[in-house]
């Protein structure tokens, strides 16, 4: 398993730590024990794992793809937003979550004929 990081609240070890490729980050979670065992049962602490894994992959991405996009020095871009400015982000964002949603079912309806 071993999906838990110590980011050390933001040092600079840590970021080194998460500055790695996106395959890098991902392939773990592909191969996780969770997703090979999928449909022959998965403990709960398998499941709780790969959910800490999926929030480090988050994390990491906040720390290396985030920084560039969105640290403005001392401060997060985020923080510089009103709420309605965060409201219309997160619509965006579902919009983008529900076209993933559509292209899986696109693709799995495809895989199953």
């Amino acid at each position: 398993m071993g999906c838990c990081d110590d980011y050390s609240f933001g040092s600079e070890s840590s970021k080194h730590q998460l500055e790695r490729r996106d395959d890098d980050r991902i392939g773990p979670l592909l191969s996780h024990p969770a997703v090979k065992q999928h449909g022959t049962g998965i403990n709960s602490v398998l499941l709780g794992d790969f959910i800490m894994g999926l929030a480090r992959l988050s994390a990491s991405r906040v720390v290396h793809e985030g920084d560039v996009e969105y640290n403005q020095g001392e401060r997060q871009a985020f923080e510089d937003k009103t709420t309605d400015q965060l409201r219309r982000d997160i619509l965006e964002e579902l919009a983008d979550v529900v076209s993933y949603a559509a292209f899986l079912a696109i693709k799995v309806g495809a895989e199953y004929e």
